[in-house]
């Protein structure tokens, strides 16, 4: 279920496509990137579906478009290798600042998102807060983007991944 009451203000109820970065929203699993999928989506980190509430938008500030999305979550993952079976919430937020430059096609933005949820390890549960930070620049066909990866796991344990893509479109 989804209700739309302006750009910048949208809710959506039931299962969702987790808005965790640049990568997830627009590479997975609709499509197929010639890179491999970053080592944090492994299911075992940040969800690719969840069910719950999310809430949604965009903003102007001047030039710059503002996207926000804000959630709240069941906690296992429906759809995963992992087969999450904890029943705590999961939670997150995410932005996106996105500015055009000085030519038509030309764009630079950044993003940052928080993911928190609780996973299964071996007999305990273990809390784990995911974040990433992004950047990405458009200049006409060429598309430069990298993005940060970091988990905190109980116990000081800590992962994290880094991914950059050089496109050149047609």
């Amino acid at each position: 279920m989804e209700h739309n009451i302006a750009d910048w203000a949208n809710f959506r109820a039931g299962r969702f496509f987790l808005p965790f970065g640049y990568w997830y929203p627009r590479h997975w699993p609709f499509l197929t990137e010639t890179v491999s999928r970053p080592f944090s989506y492994d299911n075992e980190f940040a969800p690719r579906f969840q069910v719950g509430l999310q809430g949604f938008g965009s903003i102007f500030v001047g030039a710059a478009r503002l996207t926000y999305n804000g959630w709240l979550t069941s906690g296992p993952d429906d759809v995963a290798t992992d087969k999450r079976t904890v029943d705590k919430p999961g939670y997150g937020g995410g932005l996106v600042i996105e500015r055009p430059l000085l030519r038509p096609n030309w764009s630079v933005s950044a993003t940052f998102a928080f993911h928190g949820q609780t996973i299964k390890s071996g007999d305990n549960e273990e809390a784990q807060r995911s974040v990433v930070g992004g950047l990405e620049a458009k200049l006409g066909k060429l598309e430069l983007r990298s993005e940060y990866y970091r988990h905190f796991l109980e116990g000081d344990k800590e992962r994290f991944t880094v991914y950059g893509k050089l496109d050149i479109g047609a």
